[in-house]
């Protein structure tokens, strides 16, 4: 397995996992798959330009995946929020997952970013079992963050300190 930044030419093995995560799991997206189907080549380069996406490569297989991207605002730099975190099913139960948002993590202190945010279903128990276990805490609960199909879900607001992880 090679972990390392997914490219703008990586953009079919993306939108592959890309549609595969929100098809398996739409509760746990705040993207809808058949709004993904639409989206053309140049659509998902420039996707991939602007968010930070790590992936777990087997060969040319790309089987999970998590990124980042920065808040814009000044005074908020030092923050990222993870999305797209996903590993595929057959990959699931190895620790995968805590290897990706690791990489992530290591990326997000290079650029200066010290503090990682990320939404989670409220019960999704192995999800939020897997972010603890790579260093996040539950800092909050949003009501009704999603609602799909006319139902509500809650989220949990997780965050992740790196500067334990930059020596601060």
């Amino acid at each position: 397995m090679i972990l390392r930044r997914i490219a703008p030419d990586d953009w079919a093995a993306f939108r592959a996992i890309r549609l595969e995560m929100l098809t398996q799991a739409p509760e746990a997206f705040a993207s809808r798959a058949e709004d993904w189907a639409k989206k053309t080549k140049a659509d998902i380069r420039r996707w991939l330009t602007d968010i930070h996406m790590i992936g777990a490569w087997n060969g040319d297989d790309l089987i999970a995946c998590a990124g980042f991207f920065p808040q814009p605002h000044a005074r908020m730099a030092h923050r990222a929020n993870v999305i797209a975190v996903y590993t595929r099913p057959a990959h699931r139960g190895a620790g995968l997952s805590g290897h990706v948002i690791g990489a992530v993590a290591q990326a997000a202190l290079t650029r200066g970013i010290d503090q990682l945010e990320l939404q989670v279903l409220a019960g999704n128990a192995p999800a939020i079992a897997s972010y603890h276990k790579a260093g996040f805490v539950v800092s909050g609960t949003i009501p009704r963050a999603l609602r799909i199909d006319g139902v509500d879900h809650d989220d949990h607001l997780m965050v992740r300190d790196l500067r334990a992880d930059a020596g601060a």
